[in-house]
């Protein structure tokens, strides 16, 4: 079984809502004498997006779950059997 959960706790705005699903979030790496800006990209997946990618899959998982948790688009699905 696979599970795969996209992060949005770093995202949040208002009441969990978001402007946009592609982002650019700022990281910034520490270092002694310099302070480097880097951006991590982030998809935001509407509901049924992340299911809808996972049975594009061939051949086709199961889909056991699919939940939002606390910020977080949850999808748990097995593959196939394959003899």
């Amino acid at each position: 079984m696979l599970t795969i959960r996209k992060r949005l706790k770093t995202l949040s705005l208002e009441d969990n809502e978001y402007s946009r699903n592609d982002m650019l979030e700022p990281w910034v790496k520490h270092q002694e004498k310099k302070h480097t800006v880097h951006h991590r990209y982030y998809h935001v997946f509407n509901e049924g997006e992340l299911e809808e990618l996972i049975t594009e899959i061939q051949p086709a998982p199961t889909i056991l779950e699919a939940y939002y948790e606390e910020g977080d688009w949850v999808v748990k699905f097995q593959k196939p059997v394959i003899s």
